[in-house]
């Protein structure tokens, strides 16, 4: 066998350094595994979170503490919450939801062993009432006590905004609701969801909860000794209310339940420095009709206003009216009387520029200030649900009637609470002004007849404008005579039926601003509300049919009535009204006016009732409910009769009458000829006078026509005053007329011609014509037996053609006359008897209104009984001219001839008269023609030539 080479020292040295890289690997690996070992038994907290981590300030909540750790169980370690960051008061429990609790739980901590390498505690905790970040500690502890390990872990404390306030910081104690109530405000953000405790220092909880009005607000509750309010969102919004408070300052304490967090508010109750007052203490009407009581406030925009429920002056019962109003935003409430108590609509009964509102009307249901109106007892201890049964309790009775002539009370109240006084009386309990409506009993005082111009009834015609009552009594003038086409004004001074015309009218809310449609007005007297108003034609013939006035037909331009209202309030009367009738027509009327006569009537206002009767509502008044107006159970009687409701069972009523006329419209000159037509003359200032029974304030002219030229010539004369006798005079230049010429004369009224004639233009007016003798014989001779005539020529020498008288007289006898008519310039030839005469010598006078002539009769032989020396005088006198020297327009050449022939017929006269025996009329006859002529005056000269004739019949003639 062969011998093992031997190994070569290079190889030896390779193994070598082999085995040493191999201990060496061993080395090192033995070293890093005691390492990794080593590392792995130690114990440490991997994270630590709470759930939730936030939360609200003051809220008791539960938040989860979860704790990851490493090796914890292998090392034998415990988990320790620490909760010493909370106050001991706030926290509340702890519980192990993962692991075994080996310490604890405490207030302050917990220490748990955990089962695997995740704790979970839960910690319900009271969060402090700041805001902030509050920690929760979690540490690793072994056995021995050392803390190993620890992390932290923080909640965040946000602040809940609690922050409660008043709407208003100071409130009434009374008043307005909005004066006396605030609102509570800001509980919602304290914790949503949840519920508000309130409480006070200053009130019981039973005050409180009243100052709350629990009863009334859902989100108002009590929870055992706690007063606990829903915050916004929960319910209506949370309202407090002093009313029925003293004034004082007032703390309240609010929390959010289930916080810590506390807010204290203040409020300060005040008594409120309203004040009010009425116009005057006393309010006077005619019972029926309008009142305004005027209202004054300070510190307060409305007001309640207490209306009757007095004891009455004669008894010791209450009235049965009551009723409570709210005012706001007016000055003043008209009132209508008439409407008190009935089916009315407020807006009827009260009216105002601004809010009325009344409990008896139902106006309390729904949303208004009524609805704080509360009826209680003057201790507070009673209460009433509604008027209706705080009126029982009061002891009213229903409203038979309208509310009669009685005092009922105005009371003004800061507040609308109402109390039962121990005298039975109503009353507020915060008034701060009183008052009186006292109603009179109504009456008609009396009735005056009117004229005014020509126009419409409800046309004023002034300047004062439309429908302006005013503006027609400027241009009325008290008459009982109106002339057709005029308009008749009736005035009645009577009250008691204005509320109900108000009402009538239109509707009882605009007023009597425009006046009343005369189909209004007959509205009321068909209502049969024993209202006379009528006018009758008193003068007709047996069987001519009655014209009467008939409202019901006309229009409002043929008759119109027109209540004097108040200058500060359109719906109130002055205890008057007028009736205006338009006469153009009878349209106002049932019947005609008589054509071209007049019309007599008689104008009747009043009120009646029947003896032993009265007005009274239907049983509806004898219940709850308000009755009808205008529906009364009377009704009229057998004979017509209605029922006036303020006249009681002993009173029949009162009425007043006033006679009227329905005339021609008429205008009649003052100088005229005996034909009618005018005198005029051509003058530069001539005055006409006359008299018209056209109204006086009527616009009137007179136009001069002159129409008889080849240019007519048209004067009109402007100003014509008329005074209220109907007297009128107008002046103006008329020189531009033509004596002699024929002319119209137009007399006008508000542009209708009244009056239309001839006029008669001369130089001198006062005598536009004049009848002058011509031709008259100074002597006429006759033989025993024969008829006496004298027979002469009258001219009229003047422009105007007239009628006149033409007179013989013979010695002191007129023994004829005769009416001759002539037209100017004129002339016609006459003659006039004597009779049979005996012989003698007679001087007779040929005379007209202008001018006479003289002469005489001679019968038989003059020498054989001449005339006296007296008579021969008397004779030569009178025969000297033969005319009447003032004449004018007597004629100078025959004049002249006259006085010759009658100067020598005087002188043979006079020759021939030895101072015997008169031979014609004896003394005696002549003595008695003379006195019975002086008796009957030369008007009668047709009976003086009668007894003329007579006396010659009884043989004083031959």
């Amino acid at each position: 066998m062969a011998a093992s080479p031997a190994r070569s020292p290079l190889r030896a040295r390779r193994f070598g350094a082999v085995c040493l890289c191999v201990a060496l690997a061993v080395l090192v690996g033995v070293g890093l595994a005691g390492g990794t070992a080593a590392a792995q038994s130690e114990a440490t907290i991997e994270d630590v979170t709470v759930a939730p981590d936030e939360s609200l300030a003051g809220v008791s909540d539960t938040h989860t503490v979860t704790v990851e750790t490493a090796n914890a169980s292998q090392a034998n370690a415990r988990v320790e919450l620490d909760l010493t960051g909370w106050s001991a008061e706030q926290t509340k429990s702890v519980d192990v939801a993962t692991g075994v609790a080996t310490a604890g739980p405490t207030n302050d901590s917990v220490r748990v062993k955990p089962k695997s390498e995740t704790v979970v505690v839960d910690v319900r905790v009271a969060h402090p009432t700041a805001a902030g970040e509050v920690p929760i500690e979690a540490a690793l502890i072994k056995k021995s006590g050392e803390r190993i390990a620890s992390e932290t872990a923080t909640v965040d404390v946000q602040s809940i905004g609690f922050d409660p306030s008043l709407g208003s910081s100071e409130i009434d104690a009374y008043g307005a609701e909005d004066d006396h109530t605030t609102g509570l405000s800001g509980l919602g953000s304290a914790a949503p969801g949840r519920n508000v405790t309130i409480s006070s220092p200053d009130l019981t909880d039973d005050e409180l909860f009243e100052m709350l009005d629990g009863d009334e607000q859902s989100s108002v509750e009590r929870r055992g000794d706690e007063i606990r309010v829903a915050p916004p969102g929960q319910g209506p919004g949370i309202e407090l209310s002093a009313r029925d408070f003293d004034a004082a300052t007032y703390r309240f304490d609010l929390s959010p339940v289930g916080s810590e967090v506390e807010t204290r508010l203040e409020l300060e109750v005040v008594d409120p420095e309203i004040d009010g007052s009425f116009g005057t203490d006393r309010h006077e009407v005619a019972a029926g009709d309008m009142v305004t009581v005027d209202v004054e406030l300070e510190n307060a925009e409305g007001a309640y206003l207490l209306v009757g429920a007095d004891h009455k002056q004669r008894e010791g019962r209450p009235t049965n009216y009551f009723d409570i109003l709210y005012v706001e935003g007016a000055d003043n409430v008209t009132i209508n009387t008439r409407l008190l108590g009935t089916d009315a609509g407020t807006d009827e009964i009260y009216q105002a520029d601004g809010t009325v509102e009344s409990y008896l009307n139902g106006d309390a249901d729904g949303n208004t200030r009524l609805s704080e109106v509360r009826f209680r007892g003057e201790d507070g201890r009673r209460n009433w649900e509604s008027l209706t049964a705080f009126r029982a309790e009061m002891g009213m009775s229903a409203q038979p009637w309208p509310i009669q002539p009685e005092r009922y009370r105005f009371v003004l109240g800061a507040d609308g609470t109402v109390e039962l006084r121990e005298d039975g009386i109503a009353d507020f309990a915060h008034p701060i002004a009183r008052s009186n409506l006292q109603l009179t009993d109504p009456g008609v005082e009396s009735i005056e007849t009117y004229v005014a111009p020509r126009g419409a009834a409800n046309e004023p015609n002034s300047p004062s404008g439309p429908d302006s009552l005013e503006g027609l009594l400027e241009r009325t003038t008290q008459r009982e005579t109106v002339a057709k086409e005029d308009r008749l004004v009736v005035e009645v001074n009577a009250t008691g039926i204005y509320g109900a015309l108000h009402y009538l009218a239109d509707g009882g809310v605009a007023g009597f601003g425009g006046g009343v449609h005369p189909e209004d007005a007959q509205k009321l007297l068909d209502k049969h509300e024993g209202v006379i108003l009528e006018a009758l034609q008193t003068d007709m013939d047996e069987n001519e049919p009655r014209t009467e006035l008939d409202l019901g037909r006309a229009t409002d331009g043929e008759a119109y009535l027109l209540p004097d209202i108040d200058e500060n309030n359109e719906r109130v009367v002055d205890g008057r009204f007028y009736l205006v009738v338009d006469t153009r027509d009878a349209g106002a009327f049932d019947g005609t006016f008589s054509d071209g006569e007049s019309d007599d009537f008689e104008f009747e206002y009043g009120y009646e009732s029947p003896p032993e009767e009265r007005y009274r509502f239907g049983n509806d008044a004898l219940s709850a409910t308000r009755p009808p107006a205008f529906d009364p159970e009377s009704e009229p009687t057998e004979d017509g009769t209605e029922h006036y409701p303020y006249l009681n069972r002993a009173e029949t009523g009162t009425t007043e009458t006033v006679p009227f006329t329905v005339a021609e419209s008429y205008a009649e000159y003052d100088q005229t000829t005996t034909e009618g037509a005018v005198a005029l003359s051509n003058g530069t200032n001539v005055t006409l006078t006359g008299e018209t029974n056209v109204a006086p304030a009527s616009e009137f002219y007179i136009q001069i026509v002159a129409d008889d030229r080849s240019n007519p010539t048209r004067i009109t004369i402007d100003d014509v005053n008329v005074t209220e006798s109907g007297a009128f005079e107008a002046t103006r230049d008329l020189s531009a007329l033509r004596v002699g010429e024929g002319v119209e004369v137009e007399f006008y009224a508000e542009d209708r011609i009244v009056d239309k004639r001839a006029g008669v233009v001369s130089g001198d007016r006062g005598t536009p014509s004049r009848f002058v003798i011509r031709e008259a014989p100074e002597r006429v001779e006759l033989d025993p037996g024969e008829r006496a005539t004298v027979e002469a020529v009258i001219e009229n020498t003047g422009a105007a053609t007239e009628s006149k008288p033409i007179d013989l007289r013979v010695g002191d006898a007129d023994v004829d006359s005769i009416q001759r008519t002539l037209a100017g310039g004129a002339n016609r030839s006459v003659g006039l008897e004597a009779g049979t005469l005996e012989a003698g010598t007679y001087p007779y006078v040929l005379s007209t209104p202008d001018d006479e002539a003289v002469g005489r009769l001679v019968v038989g032989n003059e020498t054989d009984g001449g005339a006296s020396e007296s008579e021969e005088g008397n004779e030569s006198d009178g025969g000297g001219s033969g005319r009447d020297e003032g004449s004018e327009d007597g004629g100078g050449g025959e004049t002249n001839d006259s006085d010759d022939g009658s100067g020598a017929e005087s002188t043979d006269e006079s020759d021939g008269d030895d101072g015997g025996d008169d031979p014609g009329f004896p003394s005696e006859v002549v003595g008695l023609l003379g006195a019975f002529a002086g008796a009957v005056g030369t008007e009668h000269a047709v009976g003086g030539a009668a007894v003329v004739g007579a006396a010659h019949v009884l043989g004083y003639w031959a």
